[in-house]
């Protein structure tokens, strides 16, 4: 081995950190050699909800721009090759362990504030993000291949109109009310799903920038909150809509969330009108741009959200001499 097992679940620990959908944290990873080999994980998939596995790529994506930024954090090269077995879809990258190496130091403030990142479910105040901030998450994702547009105050009703006409159709839909329930409820013994206490608080009207995983039900000592108006929306998107970009937009995704943690942005996305398929389409006229949307993102000012809860490393990885 390149790296010493200590090394290597170094890595894969702070790999496992980034966000997944409904926080399945669908991949695994197999150390050989001087090799990392990142695997989606098909028994972790959401058949209702992301029927095309497109989310778990993404998922997967994040994921291995952590492990990039690890294996540079000791010194060393990230070789990577994005979905190198066209007969193994599940394979979505093999990251070799190359030459010595020195990170920038914009890229040590990013995987320093690997642990740092949360998905924030809480509102935001009403303190805009300054456009240097902006230019800085635009170029962010840019610099991994994607593009990442800010929604403008014209389009801003249509985008949140999306928002709740995707939750309305997925809370009548009884497949997708399971899958959910089983990835939130009960979950705060588990190292997997969202526990009912990060939920966040429940919007008070039905114009609020968050998703409500809750899907409308009561949730017992449950907070209600406003959510305001000056949340900065975003959207993420490829040129492309097959595996190989959802997995560069899940690089981008993850690029873009460190540089906010950095810059001590709050962050929270907002998938749902990605996930019904009728309604995709209206982030792109809602962006004025170009493109195939992979994420809806809020950006702003709030309290910092509990960290959710995380399957050990022993039980993703699997290391062989």
């Amino acid at each position: 081995m390149i790296l010493s097992r200590q090394q290597v679940e170094h890595v894969v620990g702070l790999a496992i950190s980034a966000p997944s959908v409904l926080n399945t944290q669908p991949w695994r990873f197999f150390a050989h050699g001087d090799v990392i080999d990142v695997y989606a994980l098909p028994s972790r998939g959401l058949p209702a909800v992301d029927p095309t596995a497109r989310e778990a790529y993404i998922s997967c994506g994040a994921a291995v721009f952590n492990l990039r930024l690890a294996i540079g954090m000791l010194r060393r090269t990230p070789v990577v090759r994005l979905l190198p077995d066209a007969e193994n879809v599940a394979h979505v990258a093999n990251v070799r362990i190359g030459d010595s190496m020195t990170l920038t130091a914009d890229e040590r403030r990013l995987a320093q504030a690997i642990p740092r990142r949360r998905t924030s479910r809480e509102p935001f105040s009403d303190e805009p993000v300054p456009d240097q901030i902006r230019n800085a998450l635009s170029d962010a994702a840019h610099r991994e291949g994607a593009r990442l547009d800010f929604v403008p105050a014209t389009r801003r009703d249509a985008v949140i109109s999306a928002m709740h006409d995707a939750d309305v159709a997925q809370r009548l839909n009884p497949r997708v009310v399971d899958e959910v329930e089983r990835w939130t409820r009960y979950r705060e013994e588990s190292t997997s799903g969202i526990p009912m206490s990060a939920l966040g608080p429940s919007p008070r009207r039905g114009d609020g920038t968050v998703r409500d995983f809750a899907l409308g039900r009561t949730v017992p000592r449950r907070k209600t909150a406003e959510f305001g108006q000056q949340d900065l929306l975003a959207v993420l998107l490829t040129l492309e809509d097959d595996r190989t970009a959802w997995v560069r937009a899940g690089l981008a995704l993850q690029r873009v969330l460190l540089t906010a943690t950095v810059q001590e942005v709050s962050s929270g996305l907002l998938t749902s009108p990605l996930e019904v398929p009728a309604l995709r389409d209206l982030l792109v006229d809602a962006a004025v741009t170009r493109g195939r949307p992979q994420a809806l993102m809020r950006f702003g000012y709030g309290p910092e959200p509990p960290p959710t809860p995380r399957t050990s490393v022993d039980d993703v990885l699997r290391q062989s001499m």
